[in-house]
């Protein structure tokens, strides 16, 4: 991909929303430790596929989205490279979180490694000493006509600057995001209500904020965890 633009360096802010874990609610719960591994992260253009990063890093940042850690490693890396308008955000991230947690009534993230295609890990236990880190990897996507690699409909939801996106779309590709197995990270991309002239946002603050108090879907009888709701904002000052 190639970027014409001079690069302007911005600020970059990042502001993590505070988790509360309730035993009782009856929505998703909130994990103790949830790692995943960032790649990119910024704007893209629906029409050619050219994507404008805010982050990128071939070799990743490990961010814990609960403590926060590792998240301040990300400024010196934000920059814009286009001054042009772009209809979708997207992120690529690995395709193995690592995710650690109860339902406050018995039910915990067993430690392992587990791998699925159809978006349920047997990675449940309500043995208390099998509880631990357990890293998700997700192969394929099993839909009504078999599996794929997408795209298909992901439980995370995106917003730029208050403005809630479309639902996001989900990809499984290689380091290289071609479709070669085998698949090592997830694209993330999804189109945005009003698309975004980023000429005027080259100098500023970039926010970034998660919500993960509604992530991890234990279901009913502790035995095959999904993942609930991930919220994701962007926001440009």
């Amino acid at each position: 991909m190639k970027y014409q633009r001079n690069s302007k360096f911005i600020a970059f802010s990042v502001a993590l929303l505070t988790v509360i874990f309730c035993p009782f609610s009856q929505a998703g719960s909130a994990p103790s430790n949830l790692y995943i591994t960032f790649y990119e992260m910024g704007f893209r253009d629906s029409t050619t596929g050219e994507r404008v990063p805010i982050f990128k890093n071939s070799n990743g940042k490990i961010i814990n989205l609960i403590t926060n850690k590792g998240i301040s490693e990300l400024a010196n890396e934000v920059k814009l490279n286009s001054e042009d308008w772009y209809s979708q955000i997207y992120f690529v991230t690995s395709n193995r979180p690592t995710v650690s947690g109860n339902n406050g009534s018995g039910c915990y993230i067993k430690s392992g490694t587990f791998t699925t295609d159809d978006a349920e890990w047997n990675a449940l236990t309500t043995n208390e000493s099998e509880a631990g880190e357990a890293t998700l990897v997700e192969s394929l996507f099993t839909e009504d006509n078999g599996t794929t690699r997408g795209p298909v409909g992901a439980v995370v939801k995106a917003a730029v600057n208050g403005g809630e996106s479309q639902r996001i779309e989900l990809f499984l590709t290689d380091d290289n995001l071609e479709d070669n197995t085998p698949y090592t990270r997830y694209l993330h991309f999804s189109n945005l209500v009003t698309p975004i002239n980023l000429k005027s946002k080259t100098d500023g603050t970039i926010w970034v904020e998660f919500n993960t108090d509604e992530a991890m879907d234990f279901g009913s009888e502790c035995v095959t965890f999904m993942w609930d709701k991930l919220l994701f904002s962007i926001t440009i000052e």
